[in-house]
């Protein structure tokens, strides 16, 4: 459940209550069987699966509330990780872990990261798994209008970016017609340059 990279750390927290010697001698074990590799140029204990195959295969082996388990235990482990983990992460073991509302507070952050970085194709892709998760989500977390405004405007300009102006054109009349009033003038302002390109 960690993926084709992780680190002894992250791995720690997921096979509880094992001790380190144990994990150690299982990664050398599966270091010298050459399904994992150390991480060339890492100074943590970092390792990378060497067959993605192999990994998808072992990962539908465990039974779906083992899995859930564990995907519970990464995204708290990377929660409270010393350095920093990406958001986009953390959201994803929430999801698979059925964590509905930490999914889509850490999705919501991922898409604003991606916003500040320019990474437009990420963003869509965040927006859309953001969507799935607040299908599931309680009341609670539901975004006010604002911040579904942002994230809308996220998106949209991530159209914009990308040249997509028919999805820009969706979103404009979305935007529109969901929030009307609500729009102050600097997402007026974002909505007309975008759809005026």
């Amino acid at each position: 459940v960690l993926g084709s990279r992780f680190s002894l750390e992250h791995l720690q927290a997921v096979v509880r209550p094992m001790d380190l010697d144990t994990v150690k001698q299982s990664l050398d074990a599966l270091v010298e069987a050459q399904i994992i590799s150390r991480e060339p140029g890492s100074t943590a204990a970092s390792f990378v699966l060497r067959d993605p195959l192999l990994g998808t295969v072992a990962y539908h082996s465990i039974p779906e509330i083992e899995r859930r388990e564990l995907h519970r235990r990464v995204a708290t482990a990377l929660r409270s990780a010393k350095k920093a983990v990406s958001p986009g992460w953390i959201a994803r073991h929430c999801e698979q872990a059925g964590q509905w509302d930490m999914a889509a507070l850490h999705y919501e952050r991922s898409i604003m990261a991606a916003a500040e970085a320019g990474l437009d194709e990420e963003l869509l892709e965040l927006v859309a798994r953001w969507e799935n998760v607040m299908a599931q989500a309680s009341k609670e977390t539901q975004p006010d209008a604002k911040r579904q405004i942002q994230i809308r405007l996220c998106q949209l300009v991530a159209y914009g970016r990308l040249g997509n102006g028919r999805a820009v054109l969706k979103h404009t009349r979305l935007l529109e017609q969901h929030f009307g009033e609500q729009l102050v003038p600097l997402a007026r302002h974002t909505i007309l340059f975008w759809s005026a390109e």
